[in-house]
């Protein structure tokens, strides 16, 4: 072996390398999602890969491919909801940053997706109807 013997340990390595350049995005509005994704890009370091998706099957499957040091989730995706993508990433990326980024919930409050978010592991809930909404953001994500 080039490495001198555990090709294993050095796989190990270079995955706990880039668990902290990886971010995944999951939100159903495309305009939505293109922002989360901008602003997520100007707040981490620089050469960190964005994921997104769309609906919670594909957020599910991109979780299946690798694990991810931050994620900003909304809560009202699909058939499943922003809770479900959080407690899957919380199992398979249980030191991610978790936000969850919402502008309301259809047939309930911020408060209720809130609570629902927060028991399922996100770190911090926020509402994109927020004035201070950018300058949370860029706190959720630094901290």
């Amino acid at each position: 072996s080039v490495f001198g013997g555990d090709n294993n340990r050095v796989v190990a390595i270079l995955g706990d390398a880039m668990l902290e350049r990886h971010a995944l995005v999951v939100d159903d509005l495309p305009s939505k999602r293109e922002y989360l994704r901008h602003r997520t890009a100007v707040e981490l370091p620089r050469g960190t890969i964005i994921d997104t998706a769309a609906t919670t099957a594909q957020a599910f499957a991109l979780m299946a491919e690798r694990r991810y040091a931050y994620a900003v989730v909304d809560y009202d995706i699909d058939a499943r909801n922003g809770a479900d993508v959080i407690r899957e990433l919380r199992r398979r990326s249980p030191h991610a940053r978790v936000t969850l980024a919402t502008a309301r919930t259809e047939g309930g409050s911020f408060e209720e997706a809130e609570a629902d978010a927060m028991v399922a592991g996100a770190d911090v809930a926020l509402s994109t109807y927020s004035e201070n909404f950018e300058q949370d953001f860029s706190a959720s994500l630094a901290a």
